[in-house]
């Protein structure tokens, strides 16, 4: 009797637990099969501490705040989006950072509470998206929330490097910024399609 009250509470835990993984589609293109996250993988800030703002692909640095209705627009609106998620994650090195948590953050050798934090980066307006190159120089910082199109627009001007040769200004009149071109880039294939 206890074998099996332990049995099922474990089968419940692990059903839980599976329950909780980022769910993953499959995408066939060109007779190449590829499954991809539809969960944005947001990294902890104490993961990218050590050397931040430089990381291996640029850094996008998401900053929200425990009831900002512009945060909660942007994760039920965009980020919870497959075709956001498959390219955030393919093109960039995403980490979150919830400034409502008073936990202080470690920058290098310093600690920093949260007053401190939004002075470093002068943070004028929740959200705050801030996004760095390779090398650590700031790319692009934006706050407030955004609709899904001028989202994937600077979405694709920082992951496609056109920051490093054309103005935002200029970028956003270009053919690769128009709105069927932009979508076409975000297009996930649905599974079983060539």
């Amino acid at each position: 009797m206890i074998a099996r009250a332990i049995f099922a509470l474990l089968l419940t835990v692990a059903v839980a637990a599976h329950a909780n993984e980022p769910k993953k589609v499959d995408t066939t293109k060109a007779g190449t099969r590829k499954t991809i996250a539809t969960k944005l993988n947001w990294l902890p800030f104490d993961s990218v501490q050590k050397t931040f703002p430089v990381a291996p692909k640029p850094l996008f640095l998401y900053i929200s705040e425990k009831g900002c209705d512009h945060c909660e627009y942007m994760d039920s609106e965009v980020f919870n989006r497959p075709e956001i998620a498959r390219f955030v994650n393919e093109n960039l090195t995403p980490v979150r950072v919830d400034i409502y948590l008073n936990t202080p953050l470690k920058v290098r050798d310093s600690l920093l509470d949260e007053r401190t934090f939004r002075k470093l980066l002068s943070i004028e307006g929740i959200p705050a998206y801030y996004f760095f190159d390779t090398t650590g120089q700031v790319i692009g910082v934006l706050d407030s929330q955004m609709d899904l199109l001028t989202f994937k627009q600077m979405l694709v001007y920082i992951g496609q490097g056109h920051f490093f040769r054309t103005p935002w200004n200029k970028f956003i009149l270009m053919p690769e910024a128009l709105e069927a071109n932009v979508n076409k880039i975000f297009e996930l294939v649905p599974s079983g399609k060539k």
